[in-house]
């Protein structure tokens, strides 16, 4: 008998319900409860007898035949003294069809028609001889011959489990029968013959099953009519395994479980069959199934166990994560045996909101197939002031009258007046009538009493959830069971959320009693980890999230679970436009108005300023934000950190949850609000900190308050700094909040333009349409300014074309050469070079380059130093060495000059023309690299410097140095972690993708390159979300890989189909993907990917004549693209047997020329021929 769960229904005699609908009678199943207990143990003994019966004949008729046994199920395997005989195709058919019908004798024709197609001819009679013959040979006994027209079969020569099979179904054990047949009758038969048998093999499964479902149903209904739940549970089960998909079944199976009480198994059958036919679209469950259904609810008092399978609004299953640990605990716990210690008690607690309810019902599940008597209790808040509720709930169930009538008076008089359903039972002994107060007075021995009389037989698990909830009797019935339970064992589990008990003292000294004794667990359910939260969220989201909105979503939810689905689950509500403006679920909110009911005036105005400062504070920062004394806020703080609404910094606290901030700010009214951003920003204004100047600006313009937040953001602005852009992101954030007029549309080309350099494209839409919409005038050169950004932006995003930005791009070019302001004009030229570059368009790119060239000299620095910059991308068009000397003299322009702003792009420029010529590593590259670290401390163009760290990660993994490549990589994606760009991430992902290849970890390599290409916002024709999410949101194609990278994405997909084993789709890979039809020419990467393909399918020649062609075609212009084709041209030589020593011999002595040793150290082996 399996777990039952046992919880009190709502109403009297429900159980004339259940009658009504085919079950047993309350009064007949007590009655024939021991008569089927003893049935179940007779037909137990029956089996066991058969089973033994059949198994000595076995062995018996075994010794008499050497041993031969022939499996038809899941063969025809012939195994002699436990190890099978290796037959031929033709006579494993021999033998299948021979054994494989009940008779012992098959028509010669039949045979020779399913062996060989042909049933009269003389040649096919002498084979069939042959193959009697030898088939007898081998098996070293006659077990097949042949008798005049008829194949005969010697069944008393071999034991089949055919035999096997009829002796179980005799035993009624339909289990281990349906067992058999799992793995198929004849499903190893040789494929020769299976056309010409499939039908007649198909017969015999069918038979075969129809036997099966005919003693089980059989079985059956013999049990419905002797009330055995056991044999039923057994037969229906079985007959739900050969029909799964049958709602028939299905009933069958839920009826037979609740004819015994087990309930929970009858929703567990439910339940499984659900969750496999949703997969089906359109599935409904039958009427007869709904009612059935039903009906095991109202009679057992269910709760709703069903209606609590937590699924998300859209039918997604919520997965049960993180939890691991504390299930093993609580598991473990449960399942100690009485002689361990008879009481127990577990003690849950966590904050709302963690999955307590959940983590219980899982525990519970795990159990279903233990004897425990499980009672689950669920108390509800507004039945606190009834005596006793709690306690009753759980025992309204028809399963409680036997044990009533067990218990001897006055205690059975006292439970039922608590329990007044089971006055009427005509079985009930006699009861006494208790004077007036005495039933509550007697209330802790009668439940005494009729716990002990339950765990007599099983364990009892009795399971509070909710338990603050708990009325005070139950609670004291309780702390006297605990005070003096003596026999049988009893386990007590408590749910409970620690603000919530604070506030009934009683209850809380009676928890810590519990939690204190030698007998006693206690777990803590914390909120989940970050990497568990972000699972959790991406397995309830209707589209893909992005890394970006994950991350968001972990600053507003943490890890409490209910928060995260409930924000996963609607993805497209993050982020809001305004930081003050995301969306609150309803359940956050009650959550947050329960703990403001339950907090003093104190504790309550100490979480309003923090969720208006959005910051951390000290309790004396407090104080003086609301005008109270610290040592009030202190233990305001510490009620709120007992509560799990605050956590702590050192001595600073913040509220744990951003949605709590958020509903919390949402609950003050105008006149608080105002009067709160007062007070924090005249506490910000006393700091020296320059940011928190501007968070001043911000909350005295939210304070009504617009003179002194103009003012304080223009001084936020002079003092804004200079060393590096996302110190001053901020600040300019600020004060284009709080400024007006023509200064808030100058101040927002400013915060555009930090933007765009920081690839916050994201902010620049959103500003460039706040500022077009508010009509803010822009002089001709902010104009200029904000166009390029606003464009370049948009070519980044994907949402417009190359030649719609290549044209609003030269209109800017010219609009700037009529200004004549020297730096602006070659800032847009770079930036068309740019678009091209990205466009793969190295034509267009020689020609504008050409053009650059052949222009007048400025003598403005700016201007100078971009326009060498610009020079220097003649890399990408095949002349490295005049793109390296640009690139020299726009480094050497940027420091002589101290241009802050230029030096981290003429750096990348430099990197660039350096990796080219494979001059990297060598004294020059080392001299660029430690530039390239001082200029590091102060960034003023983020974009530049992510996009060099990143060609780093790619040099570094492409000669072998793979500890500074995954170092760089972490600070690239450090520096990239606030940045929407697409081609950012896709450069981010491969480096990662490539990375891990050579780490050699194709799996991790796997998960990067299928995210390349995944946007990280949602982008709308105005703005550009933050929400990081991706897919059917946005009502826009996915963005691809920039042409300029396809070449580099598909070598790297390429590779990890390879290192994976999925050649196929490798093949079809590079048939999309031809090395020479990669845009920009021949990719060293595709030659690789192609090269290695044909060598895995056989064509080594060919692969081996691409790595020549292609090293022939790099020898001069790229010496480290040659070395890399080099390398993977020796080693093909060597698997092939033609050794390449001389050329290995030259291509160590190059790698040794360009300081490259650990690239050098990989042409070692191949010296020696």
């Amino acid at each position: 008998m399996g777990l039952r769960i046992l919880a009190g229904s709502r109403g009297g005699h429900r159980w004339r319900h259940l009658e009504s609908r085919g079950f047993p009678s309350l009064h007949s199943r007590n009655r024939n409860r021991t008569l089927c207990l003893r049935q179940a143990a007779s037909h137990q003994g029956r089996r066991q007898r058969s089973m033994m019966s059949g198994r000595g004949s076995t062995a018996d008729r075994r010794g008499a035949h050497t041993g031969l046994l022939l499996r038809l199920f899941g063969g025809p395997i012939l195994i002699r003294d436990g190890s099978p005989i290796k037959l031929s195709r033709f006579q494993s058919g021999l033998v299948a069809v021979a054994y494989g019908l009940p008779a012992t004798e098959t028509p010669r024709s039949t045979v020779q028609e399913h062996l060989w197609g042909d049933a009269n001819t003389k040649a096919v009679r002498h084979r069939l001889s042959q193959l009697v013959y030898q088939t007898n040979h081998r098996s070293g006994a006659t077990i097949v011959s042949l008798d005049g027209e008829l194949v005969r079969a010697h069944p008393d020569v071999v034991a089949t489990d055919l035999q096997e099979f009829e002796r179980l179904i005799d035993a009624e054990n339909f289990k281990a029968a349906a067992g058999l047949m799992d793995s198929g009758f004849l499903s190893a038969l040789p494929k020769k013959f299976v056309a010409s048998c499939a039908d007649w093999i198909r017969g015999q499964q069918a038979a075969h099953q129809a036997k099966l479902e005919t003693a089980a149903q059989a079985s059956w209904k013999n049990a419905e009519l002797t009330r055995n739940g056991i044999v039923a549970e057994e037969a229906v089960g079985t007959l739900l395994k050969l029909s799964p998909d049958e709602e028939e079944a299905l009933r069958r199976a839920m009826h037979a479980r609740a004819l015994y009480g087990s309930v929970r198994e009858a929703e567990s059958v439910y339940r499984a069959f659900a969750e496999r036919a949703l997969e089906e679209e359109g599935w409904v469950p039958q009427p007869e199934t709904r009612a059935l259904l039903k009906a095991l609810r109202n009679v057992y008092g269910e709760s709703g166990s069903l209606a609590s399978v937590p699924y998300t609004r859209l039918g997604r299953k919520i997965p049960f994560l993180g939890r691991a640990t504390e299930r093993a605990a609580l598991t473990r716990r449960m399942l100690q045996t009485p002689d361990v210690r008879p009481w127990g008690t577990i003690t849950v607690r966590g904050a709302a909101g963690v999955g307590k309810t959940r983590f219980l019902e899982e525990v519970l599940e795990g159990l279903s197939s233990r004897q425990v008597r499980v009672i689950r209790i669920r108390p509800e808040e507004l039945a606190a002031d009834i005596p006793l509720s709690s306690l009753a709930q759980g025992l309204k169930a028809p399963w409680v009258l036997p044990f009533l009538r067990e218990l001897h008076n006055p205690w059975r008089s006292v439970m039922v007046s608590l329990l007044p359903q089971f006055a009427e039972d005509t079985h009930m002994p006699r009861r006494v009538r208790l004077p007036d107060g005495h039933a509550a007075r007697y209330a802790g021995d009668a439940f005494l009493h009729l716990f002990a009389t339950m765990a007599k037989t099983e364990p009892v698990l009795l399971v509070v959830d909710d338990f603050h909830y708990v009325d005070n009797e139950s609670a004291m019935v309780l702390q006297y069971l605990h005070r003096r339970w003596s026999q049988g064992y009893f386990n007590l589990v408590v749910a409970y959320r620690p603000e919530e008990l604070v506030r009934n003292g009683r209850l809380s000294r009676f928890t810590e009693e519990l939690k204190r004794g030698p007998d006693a667990e206690s777990i803590r359910l914390g909120e989940l980890s970050a990497d568990d939260a972000a699972n959790l969220a991406r397995s309830v989201s209707p589209i893909t999230l992005g890394d970006r909105w994950v991350r968001r979503m972990s600053q507003l939810a943490g890890g409490n679970p209910l928060f995260v689905v409930e924000l996963a689950t609607q993805p497209e509500k993050l982020p809001a436009p305004d930081e003050w403006g995301v969306p609150i679920p309803l359940s956050v909110e009650h959550i947050v108005a329960r703990h403001l009911a339950g907090l003093d005036d104190v504790a309550r105005q100490v979480l309003y300023g923090l969720a208006v400062l959005r910051d951390a504070a000290s309790a004396a920062e407090l104080a003086q934000i609301l005008e109270a004394t610290t040592e009030q806020c202190i233990g305001a703080l510490e009620r709120l950190e007992a509560s799990s609404l605050i956590s702590w910094a050192g001595y600073r606290a913040r509220l744990r949850h951003g949605l709590v901030r958020q509903a919390l700010y949402r609950t003050l009214s105008p006149g608080r609000r105002s009067s709160l951003h007062r007070s924090v920003a005249d506490l910000l204004v006393t700091r020296s900190d320059n940011a928190l100047l501007a968070a001043a600006s911000v909350h005295y313009h939210r304070a009504g308050d617009s003179d002194r937040a103009q003012v304080f953001a223009t001084q936020a602005l002079e003092r804004v700094p200079r060393d590096g852009v996302a110190n001053r992101l901020p600040v300019l954030a600020a004060a284009y909040q709080v400024t007006e007029a023509r200064a808030r549309a100058q101040t927002g080309v400013r915060l555009a333009w930090a933007c765009y350099r920081s690839r916050r494209l994201s902010g620049v839409l959103r500003v460039a349409r706040g500022i077009t919409s508010q009509g803010g005038e822009l002089s001709p050169v902010r104009a200029i300014q904000l166009g390029l950004a606003v464009t370049d932006a948009r070519h980044l995003l994907g949402l417009d074309g190359t030649e719609a930005v290549l044209a609003d791009l030269t209109r800017l070019l010219e609009e700037a050469e009529q200004l004549g302001e020297r730096w602006l004009g070659p800032t847009v030229r770079d930036t068309i070079l740019q678009v091209l570059h990205r466009s793969a368009d190295h034509e267009a790119m020689a020609d504008f380059l050409a053009e650059i060239g052949t222009g007048s000299e400025c003598q403005d620095d700016v201007a100078r130093c971009r326009t060498e910059a610009s020079l220097a991308m003649k890399t990408a068009c095949g002349d490295p060495t005049g793109g390296l000397a640009h690139a020299k003299r726009a480094v050497e322009i940027a420091m002589r000059a101290r241009l802050k702003e230029e030096v981290m792009y003429a750096l990348h420029r430099h990197a660039v023309a350096l990796i080219a010529v494979g001059r990297l590593a060598t004294p020059e590259g080392q001299e660029l690299q430690a530039k390239i670290t001082a200029a590091a401390r102060s960034v003023e163009d983020p974009a530049s410097y992510v996009q060099l760290l990143l060609d780093l990660v790619e040099w570094h993994t492409n000669t072998g140095s793979l500890e500074p490549a995954a170092q760089m990589l972490s600070e690239a994606r450090a520096v990239a972690e606030h940045m929407d760009c697409p081609v950012v991430r896709s450069m981010e992902r491969m480096a990662q993708a490539a990375l891990a290849l050579a780490e050699g970890d194709p799996q991790e390599a796997w998960s990067a390159i299928e995210a390349v290409g995944a946007r990280d916002g949602i982008v709308g024709d105005a703005a550009v979300g933050e929400a990081g999410a991706t897919g059917k949101a946005t009502g826009r194609a996915m963005p691809t890989v920039s042409p300029n990278l396809r070449a580099r994405h598909t070598s790297i997909l390429g590779n990890c189909l390879l290192e994976l084993g999925k050649l196929g789709q490798a093949k079809r890979l590079a048939r999309r993907s031809p090395p020479d039809k990669a845009p920009g020419g021949a990719s060293v990467d595709l030659v690789l990917f192609h090269a290695r393909l044909r060598s895995r399918t056989g064509d080594g020649d060919g692969a081996l004549k691409m790595l020549e062609d292609g090293a022939l075609a790099t020898r001069e212009a790229d010496p480290v693209a040659w070395l890399r084709l080099t390398l993977e041209q020796v080693r093909l030589g060597r698997r092939s047997g033609v050794p390449l020593p001389d050329l290995a011999d030259e291509a160590h002595g190059l790698a040794l020329s360009l300081e490259l040793p650990g690239l050098a150290h990989e042409f070692v082996p191949f010296q020696e021929g």
